[in-house]
């Protein structure tokens, strides 16, 4: 979307410097909104839909300039608009699965040998959904720059998370009496 917003903005400075100024449509009416957020996310998501409305409001002016068509106009804000729903679309998805009684209580903890056999299932539901966590979000020497996890693992579990399997392992499976492997 940024790089759209600039060439559309280039296009507008090159019109400007050759003498014709036109300004992005803007309401005659702004409303001002407080927004609070429990999470960073919120704001993150609160930028994303303030950048797709000046997205819009640029091609819209442009439209309306003749400087680009209707049906390129609307391609354009399509184009991004469907970008944007799907940034937004695959959290919900991720979340419904989280958010399961079952998953809930998934934790490193699960990844370690000797979990229980809940935690070992938990651990491929999260696999083959997400897929693989990567080592270092798994041992937490990268994060969120705006986490709130303040626990520093010992030495100790740091090894364990290091050599922790992030695969599923299956356990070798033992034939039901009278069954053939």
């Amino acid at each position: 979307m940024s790089r759209t917003i600039e060439a559309r903005e280039a296009e507008l400075e090159r019109l400007r410097s050759r003498g014709l100024s036109l300004s992005v449509l803007a309401s005659s009416r702004p409303v001002t909104v407080e927004l609070g957020f429990r999470s960073p996310y919120g704001y993150a998501t609160a930028e994303a839909i303030v950048e797709f409305d000046y997205h819009v409001r640029l091609v819209q002016t442009l439209m309306l300039k003749d400087r680009l068509s209707d049906e390129a106009g609307r391609e354009a804000i399509r184009e991004i608009g469907r970008g944007l729903r799907a940034l937004f679309l695959e959290p919900i998805r991720w979340e419904r699965s989280l958010m399961r009684e079952e998953m809930l209580p998934l934790s490193r903890a699960d990844f370690l040998p000797g979990a229980a056999e809940a935690a070992r299932m938990r651990v491929q539901a999260a696999v083959s959904l997400f897929g693989e966590v990567p080592r270092t979000v798994f041992t937490g020497e990268e994060a969120p720059r705006h986490t709130q996890r303040r626990v520093t693992p010992t030495a100790a579990e740091l090894r364990l998370l290091r050599e922790a399997s992030l695969s599923p392992v299956a356990e070798p499976s033992v034939p039901a009496e009278g069954q053939l492997l």
